[in-house]
């Protein structure tokens, strides 16, 4: 009989532990999400920052780099079919970059980056990408795709999407 009553008890407080443990679960404070991209980055860290690609959002590559401009346009054809932005796409030699682009290049890349390797850093006015090959390039966009909203894959217009990159610095060697 007092084993009942103690199972009794215990089930019935059950409940009010689930919805304790719940309470205390939505009142602390708000985490950043966490970020998941494969190959996980040896080195990534996220910022208090966000860069929101929107209908003036603008993509430059580096003056001369054919394969570059392939990539960059890849990229502003996702954003056109996800959210119907037209994003310009030029070519640059990197000097008077403006607020609101991304900006792909090899200027500046860490020779140790090899091949497949690069370096990006996303903030509130840019997003900066950096490759020695093009390869490297490739597999960035491939990373700026993972780090958007899985809506990023949409083949049709999805309608209030927000196409918004954590700030991150991420650099080369994967794990």
């Amino acid at each position: 009989m007092k084993k009942n009553l103690i199972k009794t008890i215990l089930l019935a407080s059950l409940p009010l532990a689930m919805a304790c443990a719940g309470m205390n679960e939505s009142s602390a404070a708000p985490q950043q999400e966490e970020i998941s991209i494969i190959p996980l980055p040896a080195k990534m860290e996220r910022t208090n920052t966000s860069f929101t690609v929107n209908k003036e959002t603008q993509i430059f590559v580096q003056q001369g780099s054919a394969e570059a401009l392939r990539i960059a346009k890849m990229l502003a054809e996702k954003f056109k079919k996800a959210a119907g932005f037209q994003i310009a796409v030029a070519e640059s030699n990197g000097n008077s970059i403006p607020d609101n682009a991304i900006y792909f290049t090899a200027i500046g890349a860490d020779p140790s980056l090899g091949s497949e390797g690069y370096q990006l850093s996303a903030n509130n006015n840019s997003v900066v990408v950096r490759a020695t090959e093009p390869a490297g390039l490739f597999y960035v966009m491939q990373t700026i795709n993972q780090l958007l909203p899985a809506e990023i894959e949409s083949n049709t217009k999805m309608e209030n999407i927000t196409l918004q990159i954590p700030g991150v610095e991420i650099n080369p060697k994967v794990k």
